[in-house]
Formats: C-alpha cells, sequence, structure tokens
C-alpha cells in the first residue's frame, strides 16, 4: 500500500492561501483515504498532504440516505437582509435573551422579534464579521475586519458604550462571552480576553497563525472550544492555565460551525467542503463518540433540544435542502438524518436558537431571514392550521 506525498508548503504559504477552503490541495476523498490519513498521519493537516489513492482494495464511498423524519419544525417568518453576502467565515447573526442582532455589511440592526421591529441600528466604519450577546442580553459586542470591537447597550436604542482596536491588524473572525463582561475574541494566530469592566484586553494565548473561525464557552465557563481554519478543534481549559489546549481532534477542512451539547460534556462540530462531516465528540473522555457524512459544507449548528439538531449548510452534494435536522439517540450516541428544507435557496451562513423558547433564524445568502418554531400540533376535529408567513424587510 502506497501513499505518495508532496512536500509539505511552508508556513508562510498556508498562511498565505487563508483556509483549506481555497488552498487548492488534493484532499482525501472517499472514507478509506479519510481514514488511512487520519491513522498514519494523525498529526498533519490534510491541507498540507498531497494525496494518491491505492489502486486497488479502495471501499466504494456509500451514499447515506436521508432518514425521512420530520423534525417538528416550520418556517412561519421571512425578513429581507439585503447586503447580507455569501462570506464563509461571517459570525453575523446571534439571537440574545432580549433581542436578536443581524449584521448587514457595516450596520448591525436589533430586531424585537415578540414586537416584529426594529429597535436600534449601530452604525460602523467598516464591514463586520461577527456579533454576540452577553449573557444578560443587554450588551452586544461587534467585530470589525480592521480589528476594531465596539460594545453597545440596547435597550430599545442603542446607546455605544465602548470601542476598543487591537494594537495588531487582524480581523475579528469569533467571539463569545464568558460572562456579563468578559469577553473572548479569535482572531489570527490569537485568542484575546477583553474585560468589559477595564475597557482593555487582559490575556493574548497564540494559536500559530490559525485563523479562529468558531468559538463557545462551555456552560460551566471553565472550557473554551475553538474551531480553526487549520482543520483543527482545540479545547482551552481555565483550570489548567489556558495557554495550551487540554483537548484537539481534526476535521478534514475548516471548522466554522461548533457548539456544546446543553448540559454535557460533549462537542458538536462540522467541517468545510472538503469535510462535510459532523463529529460528537466527548471533551471529559477525549475520545470520539460519533460522526455523520451530511455530504454539504457546514457552516453553522444548534442544539434545538437535547436530541434535534439543526444545520446551516453550503455547497452540496445532493440537493435535498440547506436546512438541514439531525436527531440524536443519547443511548446510542448516533447521529441521524431526518428531513431538509430548501425554501432558502443560498448558503446557510448561520443559525441562531432563542434562548428563551423553541424557536430558531436561519440567516442565508439568498438574503433572508427565516424564522423556525414547531409546528403545531392539530388534534381531531381541529382542522388544518394555516402557517402564518409574516414578510417583512430589515433596511
Amino acid at each position: 500500500m502506497n501513499a505518495n506525498f508532496a512536500r509539505m508548503p511552508s508556513r508562510e504559504a498556508m498562511i498565505m492561501a487563508g483556509s483549506i477552503e481555497t488552498f487548492g490541495m488534493d484532499i482525501p476523498e472517499t472514507p478509506y483515504q479519510k481514514q488511512l490519513v487520519q491513522t498514519f498521519y494523525p498529526h498533519y493537516s490534510p491541507k498540507t498532504l498531497h494525496y494518491t489513492a491505492p489502486q486497488k482494495n479502495e471501499l466504494p464511498k456509500q451514499p447515506i440516505s436521508t432518514i425521512k423524519t420530520d423534525s417538528g419544525y416550520r418556517s412561519y417568518q421571512v425578513l429581507d437582509l439585503p447586503d447580507f453576502g455569501n462570506e464563509y467565515y461571517q459570525q453575523n447573526l446571534d439571537w440574545g435573551k432580549q433581542f436578536l442582532a443581524v449584521n448587514l455589511y457595516d450596520v448591525c440592526y436589533v430586531w424585537n422579534a415578540f414586537q416584529k421591529k426594529i429597535v436600534g441600528t449601530i452604525h460602523h466604519r467598516h464591514e463586520l464579521r461577527c456579533v454576540k450577546w452577553n449573557p444578560g442580553g443587554e450588551i452586544v459586542a461587534t467585530g470589525q475586519v480592521d480589528a476594531k470591537l465596539l460594545l453597545t447597550e440596547v435597550s430599545e436604542g442603542a446607546k455605544k458604550l465602548l470601542s476598543r482596536k487591537a494594537e495588531r491588524e487582524s480581523p475579528i473572525f469569533s467571539m463569545d462571552w464568558r460572562a456579563n463582561s468578559e469577553l473572548t475574541l479569535g482572531t489570527t494566530s490569537e485568542i484575546r480576553h477583553f474585560d468589559a469592566r477595564k475597557g482593555k484586553f487582559v490575556k493574548r494565548v497564540h494559536t500559530d497563525g490559525r485563523m479562529l473561525i468558531s468559538m463557545e464557552w462551555s456552560l460551566d465557563r471553565y472550557q473554551l472550544a475553538v474551531g480553526s481554519n487549520d482543520d483543527s478543534v482545540s479545547v482551552y481549559d481555565i483550570r489548567n492555565g489556558f495557554d495550551e489546549p487540554v483537548v484537539q481532534y481534526a476535521h478534514l477542512a475548516g471548522v466554522k460551525a461548533l457548539q456544546w451539547m446543553p448540559g454535557s460534556s460533549f462537542l458538536l462540530s462540522g467541517g468545510g467542503t472538503k469535510d462535510r462531516t459532523i463529529k460528537l465528540f466527548d471533551v471529559a473522555q477525549n475520545k470520539e463518540l460519533s460522526q455523520l457524512d451530511v455530504e454539504a459544507q457546514v457552516c453553522s449548528l444548534a442544539w434545538l433540544n437535547k436530541q434535534v439538531i439543526v444545520l446551516g449548510l453550503g455547497f452540496s452534494a445532493s440537493q435535498a435542502g440547506n436546512v438541514q435536522f439531525l436527531s440524536y439517540d443519547p443511548t446510542k450516541h448516533t447521529l441521524k438524518k431526518m428531513e431538509a428544507n430548501n425554501d432558502q435557496k443560498g448558503r446557510i451562513s448561520n443559525v441562531s436558537k432563542d434562548p428563551n423558547s423553541s424557536e430558531f433564524c436561519s440567516a442565508s445568502s439568498d438574503e433572508t431571514l427565516h424564522f423556525w418554531e414547531p409546528k403545531p400540533q392539530i388534534t381531531a376535529g381541529s382542522g388544518s392550521k394555516s402557517i402564518f408567513d409574516y414578510h417583512s424587510q430589515i433596511r
């Protein structure tokens, strides 16, 4: 069995390439190829490997059929999102405890989903890459491509609290709050901790040139999961000094989608175009529990409850739909496809769940924002219920 690998590119070449999505190297495609690389080269990113498949004994790729199971959700409201864009790395949607925030180029719109109206707009000088509400839901953080961070207090309006720019010119790709006044940012090659009370960055962790394109704190706020464009997921623990990851595992493409399972040490993550895989990983035991080929670029995901997951998908090998629902069996730790919805026609860059209910929303490159709710239970004699379709615009 021969594997022919080309000379690895330099670190500088990989950084200039930006991400696995654009680097242009041949990547293992079949389950056989993926298993071979992960087994014999566990410490190398597939980005740096040029793979020539064996000519014999190759296992054929088995298509995974969609499980025809109803998720119990429907799209009930649509908003227009002019200039939302089609950037894979953007994290421009977040549903907080009080309001929903969505970035449209250089303006952050704050939407009251209950009253169905805009309650504030936050204008910026440059394009926005990410947005995140603090746990209390009263302060929203926005990050610009020029590395500028803006914190804004929102009630029935928008009041800017402070604006800070990092010393180094590096775009902010991801962010999450550890507490109401403690914010963590992901840039190129650094994790940065910001103390809103002091108004300054209080800690930096270097990450060797990786673009940190997703992050989320665990529910107990001790562990931070970080997905990067070098195809890895790293977990840092403040009880272990936070300078080095305590757990790491790999996908075969950049990891923009990740989220902790509610109330557990399980982490769910999804890879980009060359990976197309969802992985469930037990961080406490440092082992993979399950994985599923979803046949599409995974851009975003959210746990709707402990047994139902929604994925926002991009480039797909099948045309079933780009809002994909999954079921999770907690006894066997298995993931299965449920139905997929194709009401939105573009890449689903972001999905975000309402922390106060079972609803969620999905933002697409077709410049629409869909709101989803559990389908009403229809009992005998009640008759069919029409779907309420409210169409408005965020301008």
